[in-house]
Order: structure tokens, then C-alpha cells, then sequence
């Protein structure tokens, strides 16, 4: 079901990678796609951080996904993608960067088959996403 790298699925490097950051003590996980067999996979890795699971009923792009949360987050958040690694540093760097939303590199992401980012400067004005 999933793809592994070295003896472990993408999943796995993400949560492992989160929980090496110290201030976040919890992980929401959206999903649809085998959304239960998602949720029997990661409960049976057993991890000491509390992880929830959310079922998106419309896949509807990355901000419908983050409003399925909204009941749920009552402070700071960050988003990260299911499929891509993060870095510590890098979820550290969101972490401690005030009104972070996403953190990418243009030149990997622009124009792709996911869709389109409008900069200005370091900055992104806008996100369309491809349907």
C-alpha cells in the first residue's frame, strides 16, 4: 500500500520528522484515499504523540482540507503536505516564522501538474491549484 524507502513508508519519515520538533504535541492527518487503512497502519507503529485522523468527504484541493480541521485547531498550525518529506529544520523553520503557510521551492512546484504559483518577490500572492 505504501511505497517504502529504506524500510519505511513516506508517512513514517514525515511524523517521525515532525515529532523531532519539541513545541508540537499533536498531528491532525486528512485524508480520503483508504483513509482507515491509513489510520490502522499508523496506529499500529504505536508513536508517543497524539495523531488524529480526518476524512475529507470532497477532494477539493489543500484548503478544503485544512477547513475540515477548523473544529479542531484552536492555535498556532502548520500544513504539510502527505506526499513529501520535510526536513526537521525545514518544519522547525515554519514553526518559528511568523504567518507561515507553505513552505516550497518555486522552482520545483511552478508550473507542474499540481498547479500554479503567483509570486510577488519571496513571496506567494497566490496559489491555483489544478483540478
Amino acid at each position: 500500500m505504501y511505497g517504502k524507502s529504506k524500510g519505511k513508508s513516506l508517512i513514517e519519515y514525515i511524523i517521525e520528522n515532525i515529532m523531532e520538533c519539541s513545541s508540537i504535541d499533536e498531528i491532525i492527518i486528512v485524508d480520503n484515499y483508504k483513509r482507515k487503512k491509513l489510520e490502522r497502519y499508523i496506529k499500529k507503529l504505536d508513536y508517543p504523540i497524539r495523531i488524529t485522523f480526518i476524512l475529507q468527504e470532497l477532494i477539493d484541493g489543500t484548503a478544503s482540507a485544512v477547513y475540515t480541521t477548523r473544529k479542531l485547531i484552536n492555535n498556532n498550525f502548520i500544513v504539510l503536505a502527505g506526499d513529501t518529506i520535510y526536513k526537521r529544520e525545514d518544519i522547525e523553520r515554519l514553526i518559528h516564522t511568523k504567518n507561515s503557510v507553505l513552505y516550497v521551492d518555486k522552482e520545483d512546484f511552478n508550473e507542474l501538474e499540481y498547479g500554479t504559483l503567483e509570486l510577488k518577490g519571496n513571496l506567494i500572492k497566490k496559489i491555483v491549484e489544478k483540478k
